[in-house]
């Protein structure tokens, strides 16, 4: 192969590389490049970053052999051929901004500069020129190859743009200052009059005015593009000129607040005062009254230039008390506990307070405490009143029910126990006894036992027009002395036919047992209490679907128990297949109409079948071993069937839906 590349090219421009080839067909292409490039293709193209000597090879292969080839390529840098622009005027502050548009190579770097000082080295530059006049702005680009240089001309212009601030308000000789802020150009003097003939040539102006009125004052600003003006009005008063404001009525002991307004010059001072004796001096009063009746509120202020003064009346009531709620803690107080009762209340201030309820036959503070000697409700009631009216309120205070249940400290295990409960005063609606072996019960007293050792508990709950109230206590049961723990073994059959009766038998090496629990993996299972009637030394029963099982027995007595288990395989006839059952059933009906579904099965014979309705049956109901079922539904709605079947080799279940409609259409 013969390798053919451009032997020059510039940064970053796109080349194509060829080759040639006087040997046998080339079946891949395997190309480089000295900045990192590959390719697999009959020709190669690339590009690079940076100038210099580059190279480009390839390696051609077929199942004969290889061949390489390289070229090399020139890489040069163009210097940068840059052109600005930027606006060729502006006023003076105003923010202009200047771009570069390149047709040579590319720019490392960029050297902006003004005739006023400024510089930049970003691809565009903004600034602004403080003065009017012609202004350059040059810059300068540069690369590996060389540099390029270009600038331009702005015009700048502008005569002052001036806004006069100066206060809204004064008083007659109150010294006040304006000032100047400008926009445009530079100022070069200020010329100030006023209208009482005040005159200025400062930056800002201070004057003071000694009549009241309308006043005026004005600036012009001027430099040697020319000059701009502007003007403020103020308002110069004199004594002040109030009215004071204040409600027209309040009740007895209600805060108000009364304010001032004034058309005049600016207040230096307050005097409040009212018919009760009250004063003030601040710019708003506020105050009360203890007595009803019409009152009188006064306020005179006073300035340099003079004083003011204005007054008000209002009418003072007195208001009848109400209340809002009464409050008692604890809430929910034991019997003969003490519990305080405080009110929250509106209107009047109250003069006198009567409580009553409980164990205090009367209270008359704003606070009341008191007892009860009966669980339930009971009832706290308070009037209120002053010489303007009363109120009165009850509320009802529910007193809980405390009980304490007794029972022997000790035990033996088995002995048979009795437990009572006592309570304080109020009779008890329901019992609710429990104990830690799963015992309970629902009389006044509560007789049980324990079939191991330790310590068990006992508890109790009422409930009683109070509510609810509880009490647990503990038993320690001990074991019969010289009793030994049972040590038992199991023996079962190894293999059973699935549906046939099988039995296992225990076997004790070990204390006399008092209780057995047999139990198997399919959910069956009996416990039975030695002496009541059951030996439980053998167990009897039957599987319903083939695999491994287990079967198990735990036996206890005074001194603990113990656990034994073992595996037995449950087989399906020869040949037996399980049932494969479907369901038929109309897809809607009328409510209270008759429905009859039937069943058609493919698989094996069939022992058992189940019909479950989602219908109006409660949920569950069996229907139990019939081909077909009949049923009705009383309310309308999408209801749900259920077969399942089996027989020795397993199970299966289909469901289907029937719509019930309402009525016929």
């Amino acid at each position: 192969i013969s390798v053919s590349c451009p032997s020059s090219a510039d940064v970053d421009e796109s080349i194509t590389c060829t080759v040639d080839n006087s040997g046998g067909a080339i079946d891949t292409y395997s190309w480089s490049d000295s900045d990192g490039g590959t390719g697999s293709s009959a020709s190669y193209s690339t590009s690079f970053s940076s100038s210099g000597e580059k190279t480009v090879s390839l390696t051609a292969r077929n199942s004969a052999g290889s061949d390489s080839d390289s070229a090399t390529v020139a890489v040069n840098v163009e210097e940068p051929l840059i052109s600005i622009s930027c606006p060729l005027a502006a006023a003076v502050h105003e923010n202009i901004t200047c771009t570069a548009s390149n047709s040579g190579g590319e720019i490392d770097a960029y050297v902006w500069s003004d005739s006023d000082g400024g510089s930049g080295s970003d691809e565009s530059y903004s600034t602004s020129f403080s003065a009017s006049g012609a202004k350059t702005v040059s810059l300068t680009a540069r690369n590996s190859a060389g540099s390029d240089s270009d600038s331009t001309g702005v015009t700048v212009t502008g005569a002052p743009q001036i806004n006069l601030n100066c206060p809204s308000l004064a008083d007659v000789d109150e010294r006040i200052t304006c000032t100047v802020s400008n926009s445009g150009d530079t100022i070069d003097s200020y010329s100030w009059r006023d209208s009482d003939g005040g005159t200025g040539s400062g930056s800002s102006y201070s004057t003071s005015f000694s009549s009241p009125g309308a006043k005026t004052i004005r600036v012009t600003a001027r430099n040697a593009a020319g000059s701009d003006s502007d003007s403020a009005s103020l308002r110069v008063t004199g004594a002040p000129q109030i009215s004071i404001s204040c409600p027209s009525s309040a009740d007895v002991d209600e805060r108000i607040t009364c304010t001032a307004s004034n058309n005049g010059g600016a207040i230096d001072a307050y005097a409040w005062s009212d018919d009760d004796g009250g004063s003030g001096s601040g710019s708003s009063y506020s105050t009360s009254f203890s007595s009803s009746g019409a009152k009188t509120i006064r306020l005179t202020v006073r300035n340099a230039a003079g004083s003011d003064s204005d007054s008000t009346s209002l009418t003072v009531q007195l208001l009848p008390p109400w209340i809002d709620s009464i409050n008692c803690s604890p809430s929910r107080p034991a019997v003969d506990e003490t519990v305080t009762c405080t009110v929250s209340a509106g209107g009047g201030a109250i003069d006198s307070y009567e409580w009553s309820g409980g164990g205090s036959s009367s209270g008359r503070q704003a606070a009341y405490s008191t007892s009860f000697n009966l669980s339930g409700p009971n009832l706290v009631s308070l009037s209120v009143s002053n010489s303007a009216g009363t109120d009165s309120e009850s509320v009802s205070v529910q007193v809980r029910m405390e009980i304490s249940i007794s029972c022997p400290a000790t035990a033996e295990v088995n002995a048979t126990i009795t437990c009572t409960a006592t309570s304080r005063r109020g009779p008890i609606d329901s019992y609710s006894w429990s104990d830690s072996d799963g015992r309970s019960g629902t009389y006044s007293s509560f007789s049980t036992r324990f079939g191991s050792a330790g310590m068990h508990t006992v508890s109790l709950t009422v409930l009683s027009a109070a509510g609810s109230s509880s009490d647990s206590t503990t038993v320690e049961v001990r074991a019969r002395p010289g009793v030994q723990l049972p040590a038992i073994t199991i023996s079962c059959p190894s293999t059973i036919a699935v549906e046939a009766t099988f039995t296992c038998t225990a076997s004790n090496s070990g204390g006399e047992i008092d209780r057995f629990r047999w139990d198997d993996s399919d959910g069956g299972g009996v416990g039975v209490i030695a002496g009541y009637g059951f030996s439980g030394w053998s167990y009897s029963w039957y599987f319903l679907s083939p695999g491994t099982k287990t079967v198990s027995l735990t036996v206890s007595n005074s001194a603990g128990s113990d656990t034994a288990s073992t595996t037995l395989v449950a087989q399906a006839p020869p040949g037996l297949q399980p049932p494969a059952i479907t369901i038929s059933c109309p897809s809607t009906a009328v409510v209270g109409e008759a429905v009859t579904c039937t069943m058609s099965n493919s698989g094996g014979p069939i022992s058992q079948r189940w019909w479950t309705t989602g219908g109006d049956l409660n949920v569950g109901e069996i229907v139990d071993n019939t081909p077909s079922l009949s049923t009705s539904f009383s309310s309308p709605g999408a209801k749900t069937i259920y077969l399942t079947a089996r027989n020795a080799a397993g199970f299966d279940s289909d469901s289907t839906t029937v719509e019930v409609r309402a009525e016929s259409p």
